[in-house]
């Protein structure tokens, strides 16, 4: 009878023991602190942004710091204590904490979660969240004019542009004349009025169209006109891209870039008609017979319908045609 005393008091104890060690972890307690990035830091990136980010935290706990994490945007990567983590921040000198160096490359601007999750030797978690911001750049988008546009008389020209932010509004936008940077026209998200460039009759510049945000950064598109007001002048195209040569017979030779990307293309002004000679080029001519043109260091010739090379090691793309002869030069290695 007394041992089965004895061993009713050691499942007593026993008992007793292990709600004591439940009671012990159930009053765990772990707290995070994060120092950096600061809350609310600041980056400034034009597009996508590139570049790494370190991270560190201070964390409070009752039983020993097993491990901790950070993530942002679905990105998540170990932390490591170090005797160093946490500088500055007011605090004199440089004090223990979990860190580690995040790579944000390729993050899209606005604001983001950081969230660093620690955890102890009994599997208690905790974490904190944090909240920083990457601000691009504003986009500026230009409608009108087109690019290398000829103003003709009576010398009128629309501008017409807008100003976007991701992170906050635009402010100010203005169009300027880059000849002598006088304001074209103004607005604070948008332009869109017709002004008259009379007074620059005889001249080409560039008109450049500035967006501002609310934080102060500024983005530019530039876009270049000359200015014809002879009445003895008609328009007899318009094309979008690069004009390569133009013929008597009334042929033109141009890189079209209406898609965003450089199509060579030859339009017979006289029936109206269009063929699409190669994807691009860097120098052209009219041959009776097609085009003759340089890609890269390559010579190339399209006649009657049919593509041929002509010469490589082209020096420079310096090629000159005259009617039926052309005179190209060559660098032999």
């Amino acid at each position: 009878m007394k041992s089965l005393k004895g061993l009713k008091g050691l499942t007593v104890l026993l008992s007793f023991l292990i709600i004591i060690l439940n009671t012990s972890v159930a009053l765990a307690s772990i707290e995070v602190a994060i120092y950096d990035p600061t809350p609310w830091a600041y980056w400034v990136a034009t597009g996508p942004f590139s570049g790494t980010v370190h991270i560190s935290a201070k964390v409070t706990s009752t039983f020993t710091v097993s491990g901790a994490t950070a993530q942002v945007d679905g990105r998540i990567i170990p932390l490591t204590y170090s005797a160093t983590a946490i500088c500055g921040h007011l605090l004199g000198t440089c004090n223990g904490g979990w860190e580690g160096t995040m790579d944000l490359t390729d993050l899209a601007e606005g604001t983001k979660n950081l969230t660093v999750t620690a955890v102890d030797s009994y599997g208690n978690v905790g974490s904190a969240t944090s909240q920083f911001a990457i601000d691009g750049k504003p986009t500026v988008n230009v409608t009108s004019p087109a690019s290398s546009v000829v103003v003709t008389y009576p010398g009128d020209v629309r501008l017409a542009a807008t100003c976007n932010d991701v992170m906050g509004d635009c402010v100010d936008m203005k169009a300027i004349a880059s000849s002598n940077n006088t304001v074209l026209a103004s607005g604070t998200t948008s332009i869109d009025q017709t002004v008259s460039l009379a007074a620059y009759n005889g001249t080409s510049f560039n008109i450049r169209f500035d967006g501002q945000d609310s934080a102060g950064q500024t983005s530019s598109v530039s876009k270049g006109v000359s200015i014809e007001l002879s009445r003895r002048l008609a328009r007899l195209l318009n094309v979008t891209g690069t004009i390569l040569d133009f013929g008597a017979d009334g042929r033109l030779l141009y890189l079209d870039t209406a898609n965003g990307t450089s199509t060579l293309k030859i339009i017979n002004t006289l029936n109206n008609t269009t063929v699409d000679v190669y994807g691009s080029a860097t120098r052209g001519f009219l041959t009776p017979g097609g085009a003759i043109f340089v890609v890269g260091y390559t010579l190339y010739e399209w006649k009657n319908g049919v593509l041929s090379g002509v010469a490589g090691n082209i020096s420079g793309g310096r090629l000159v045609v005259r009617g039926n002869y052309a005179v190209w030069l060559t660098v032999h290695l």
